[in-house]
């Protein structure tokens, strides 16, 4: 009897054990889940809060921003920043694109190259689906030319980029225009009041 009682015990504690192992697994099973999710979440988290900011056009170039890129040198304290790109991945402004009404400036480190709004000659723009927009100008001529590929975080807003690049262009082109309108008018103005001799006509 005593030992059909010890092999009854030592069942149900087998049981038991069996029973909170399974337990223990079916309870870790959610909580693995859970903590997946929570992970990707604050990746999700990361890489909207880093593309924010990446491009800011129009009234989104603040003031403060302006006087830090003037204060490096970047910008001429006459010049009107239309668009601001930072590429680099933690916004530390290593890798930066500014375009202004006159240029588009690229700056990578020390480096810093600028071309002229009415030197572009080709523009290409190519629009990822999960990696970096990426922004293609070419210019100038002989030892001037220039070749500026300018990277876009994903989701940062390389569209609007972009738009404010051509915009930009446009604007400067049409400036150009007018003005060598009115040098011509200027120059046929002064053709006729310039003192002719008896008999020119």
């Amino acid at each position: 009897m005593a030992m059909r009682q010890e092999r009854q015990e030592e069942q149900t504690q087998g049981r038991g054990t069996r029973f909170m192992i399974r337990s223990q697994q079916k309870n870790s099973v959610p909580v693995m889940w859970i903590g997946i999710g929570a992970a990707i979440c604050a990746i999700l988290a990361i890489l909207f809060l880093l593309k924010l900011g990446a491009v800011k056009v129009g009234g989104d170039v603040s003031a403060g921003l302006v006087g830090d890129l003037r204060a490096r040198g970047l910008v001429r304290a006459d010049e009107e920043v239309r668009a601001y790109c930072d590429g680099s991945f933690l916004r530390t402004g290593s890798k930066i694109a500014i375009i202004t009404a006159d240029r588009l400036i690229y700056c990578e480190g020390n480096k810093a190259t600028a071309l002229d709004l009415n030197d572009i000659s080709d523009v290409r723009f190519e629009q990822a689906v999960i990696s970096s927009d990426d922004l293609r100008v070419k210019g100038g001529s002989g030892k001037d030319f220039k070749d500026i590929e300018v990277e876009i975080p994903f989701g940062g807003g390389g569209p609007a980029f972009h738009n404010a690049l051509d915009s930009a262009m446009k604007q400067a082109r049409n400036r150009l225009f007018e003005k060598q309108e009115a040098q011509k008018a200027n120059e046929a103005v002064l053709e006729d009041i310039k003192p002719r001799r008896i008999g020119e006509e």
